[in-house]
């Protein structure tokens, strides 16, 4: 059944009676209506009381340069190095790791892309990049740049260990070989201590580290998957976000971006990635069903690594889109639409975004610092600025994560999203389930951001250590999320061209958004 509100401004009290019917509608529906691909889950909403209007999904990936780096975090660049640690699973959550299991990602038809361990695709999304026999000609990479240009690492084999040729950490080791990888192993030696710092790991002899290579078929075709579909930040990105959207339904919305090509206020109508031979294909926002999907897809398998990190650009063109009025606004129910237009109030609206994390480049003003300072809600509550959503830093992702979830960006729609309030004890005496980060008391039109960061477990340490997940962390002793809930520690100042601080901004951003942060370390 299509639920549809009336246009705006006429009528306006039809949109809620749209919202009202969808919610009945749900209530009637089976549990597994609309169910999305376990491999992207959204903030969970019990389907009992939930938005049966599809959602709209604005999707922006990280296109940077540090995306074609095959090592993470950036801080090893230097010191000790990627030659030191590229080939290190422990150190380098972007190597292969042989306990992990590398599916070869889905083509728009949801036929997986080829490669193979006697000719691994150096680019698993463009054969024409060349191949590899990983049996015989592999050696570890310090980065990839999709269109080509690999930059590969000093790496010491089994074989060269034993002759001698390789007694420390990143040293020549002259010509190819077959695929491996080293495993940290505590405690074989007094020099292997059990739970070393990570700049002290990668500094430890090589006789700490158990050497291995694939040894079965199915070892032998999951490397060759790594290879081709993982092994850099930017080749990672494009197989999660594929295998995550594939199996979206194909009434949810979706939209896409990226930080430094395919971008517009109102999302590209003429966007491609590195490939200029390829057609432009339409990025705003449409239902996404088959059609939809191969754009998207034509898009992916092209996505550049090049340039700066622009991501609070990125998030502002996001929000700004959700503000569009008339034809072309993503509550539209036909966003294609120039006549007719009818829209849904109680329409969810989530940003997610991929990325290595470290922001720069771009000057954006998001209005100050926005969650340290006293704003009045569109519900008519006010938000007096506390733990765990104030940070002394301005124009930043929580900062921006926060104005455009405190907005109502469709003021001209009535404000009927369901609230999500499963938490009973939080922050506030006073009330303390609205102001708790794990609830969305938000009925407004609003923008919910989901952040991802890619190899930024290692970063996470200081002042708060992740738990694990966006609100982990024990009350006592107070450890992850806790510590900034109950005001222990304050989120690590963030600026253009900072580090650390940027990266928990992204885990700041969704605590302040109600959304949910990812720090994966592994595909």
């Amino acid at each position: 059944m299509t639920q549809r509100a009336a246009p705006i401004p006429r009528r306006p009290r039809a949109g809620l009676l749209a919202c009202w019917a969808a919610a009945l509608a749900a209530a009637l529906a089976p549990p597994t209506a609309h169910a999305a691909s376990p491999l992207l889950t959204l903030p969970p909403v019990p389907w009992f009381i939930g938005q049966n209007v599809s959602p709209n999904i604005l999707l922006t990936l990280d296109d940077s340069g540090s995306m074609a780096w095959a090592y993470a975090p950036d801080s090893f660049n230097s010191n000790p190095g990627p030659a030191s640690i590229a080939f290190k699973s422990d150190l380098n959550p972007m190597y292969y790791k042989a306990s992990v299991t590398y599916l070869a990602p889905p083509d728009s038809n949801g036929v997986a892309y080829p490669t193979s361990y006697t000719a691994a695709r150096h680019n698993g999304f463009d054969a024409s990049r060349g191949t590899v026999n990983l049996q015989t000609a592999y050696r570890p990479q310090a980065g990839f740049n999709p269109p080509g240009g690999i930059s590969f690492v000093n790496h010491c084999t089994a074989a060269l260990v034993n002759s001698g040729n390789c007694p420390g950490v990143g040293v020549p080791t002259g010509t190819a070989t077959q695929a491996y990888w080293w495993t940290y192993k505590p405690g074989s030696s007094p020099s292997c201590p059990a739970e070393p710092a990570l700049n002290a790991m990668a500094a430890l002899p090589i006789g700490c580290f158990d050497f291995g290579s694939p040894t079965t078929d199915a070892q032998r075709q999951n490397f060759a998957n790594w290879y081709s579909f993982y092994r850099t930040r930017n080749l990672s990105v494009v197989s999660a976000t594929m295998l995550g959207f594939f199996g979206l339904p194909q009434d949810y919305r979706v939209a896409w971006q990226a930080l430094n090509t395919c971008k517009a206020d109102d999302f590209s109508p003429a966007c491609r990635g590195w490939d200029t031979s390829r057609s432009n294909v339409d990025a705003r926002i449409r239902a996404f069903d088959s059609t939809r999907r191969a754009a998207m897809w034509s898009w992916l398998e092209r996505l550049p690594a090049s340039g700066g990190t622009p991501l609070r650009d990125a998030v502002r063109r996001s929000g700004e889109y959700l503000r569009k009025q008339g034809a072309g606004s993503p509550y539209a129910d036909d966003p294609s639409a120039t006549t007719g237009l009818t829209y849904a109030s109680c329409r969810a609206s989530y940003s997610v975004v991929m990325t290595d994390g470290v922001w720069n480049s771009d000057n954006v003003n998001a209005g100050g610092n926005v969650d340290n300072t006293s704003r009045a809600l569109p519900d008519g509550r006010t938000y007096t600025p506390a733990a765990p959503y104030r940070d002394a830093s301005s124009n930043t992702i929580a900062d921006l994560s926060f104005l455009y979830w405190s907005t109502d960006l469709q003021p001209n729609l009535p404000n009927t999203l369901r609230s999500f309030m499963p938490y009973q004890a939080g922050a506030s005496a006073s009330d303390p389930e609205y102001w708790d980060a794990r609830n969305d008391p938000g009925t407004w039109q609003k923008m919910t951001s989901i952040y991802v960061g890619l190899g930024l477990t290692n970063w996470l340490t200081t002042p708060a250590k992740w738990g694990g997940s966006t609100f982990a962390g024990t009350a006592s002793p107070a450890a992850g999320y806790q510590r900034f809930k109950q005001n222990l520690a304050q989120w690590p100042a963030a600026f253009n061209g900072g580090d650390v601080g940027n990266v928990y901004d992204l885990w700041h951003g969704a605590v302040n958004s109600r959304g949910a942060f990812y720090a994966a370390d592994s595909p």
